[in-house]
């Protein structure tokens, strides 16, 4: 088998690599069927396994993530102030630029395929907007470790996110007729996309069973309303705007409002 980095699904979630424009994880509508078919390992598109597609929106070279989101919404000086969108006296999720960040790789580990980002992401990394930085001295390439204490609510998101992927096994599934066959689509337009999986059974370390899991994605920057399977009387979410993992955080039933750029996923037992 030969993976290649998916550069479809990329452009979809987050706009072209090296400038201000936008995509689905910013707020640019049109993009709602390419994270459709990235959500499901590209079977549908180029892949015969979904294990064929390496799902990102960052690697080493163009800008990176953090630099790319920014420059979407409007910072242009990077180089002097590259946190100039936080205002961490006010919560650092109440950045749309943070939450676009956070919503662009929480598709990614929500997706069929193999997930893939950029040391540094998880706590916002910047190089201040330096695009192609392989001859760039350390001052723009180091990582600068502080951050992962200034912005440990990033970190703690990513990981719980990766918690999810490897504690249900819906999430690793590579057969396109599995794909095809538990994967339902329930919504994909207006910057909102939401599908569920069927009956898919947690790892045997966890000894856990979800019937089904819903995840939605609101690439808009309004709150959206997205309703809920209604086979299904009481759902567990366990991934809302600032938090994610495998624990219950609220009993939720018939519709669910995610606020601007954000995404959520729930479980049924």
């Amino acid at each position: 088998m030969v993976a290649v980095f998916n550069d479809r699904f990329r452009g979809a979630i987050k706009g072209g690599n090296d400038d201000a424009s936008r995509g689905f994880a910013t707020g640019a509508e049109g993009n709602e069927r390419g994270i459709v078919l990235g959500v499901t390992g590209s079977v549908n598109d180029f892949t015969a396994e979904a294990n064929e597609s390496i799902n990102y929106v960052t690697a080493h070279d163009n800008l990176n993530l953090w630099d790319k989101i920014a420059f979407s919404h409007g910072a242009n000086d990077l180089a002097i102030s590259p946190y100039r969108l936080i205002d961490e006296k006010n919560g650092i999720f109440e950045s749309d630029a943070v939450k676009s960040a956070v919503l662009a790789n929480g598709i990614v580990f929500t997706s069929q395929g193999i997930p893939f980002f950029q040391a540094g992401d998880e706590f916002l990394r910047s190089k201040s907007g330096d695009h192609n930085s392989y001859a760039s001295p350390d001052s723009v390439n180091m990582i600068r470790w502080e951050n992962a204490d200034r912005f440990r609510e990033i970190i703690d998101y990513y990981s719980g996110l990766i918690r999810l992927r490897k504690v249900y096994s819906a999430f690793r599934q590579t057969n396109k007729k599995d794909i095809e066959d538990s994967i339902e689509i329930l919504k994909a337009e207006g910057l909102g996309v939401a599908f569920v999986i069927k009956e898919q059974i947690a790892n045997n370390n966890e000894q856990r069973k979800a019937n089904k899991i819903f995840v939605a994605y609101n690439g808009s920057m309004q709150a959206t309303v997205f309703s809920l399977p209604d086979d299904v009387p009481v759902w567990r979410q366990v991934v809302d705007s600032k938090r994610a993992g495998t624990d219950t955080l609220a009993e939720i039933s018939g519709d669910i409002t995610l606020p601007p750029l954000s995404m959520a996923v729930l479980l049924s037992f």
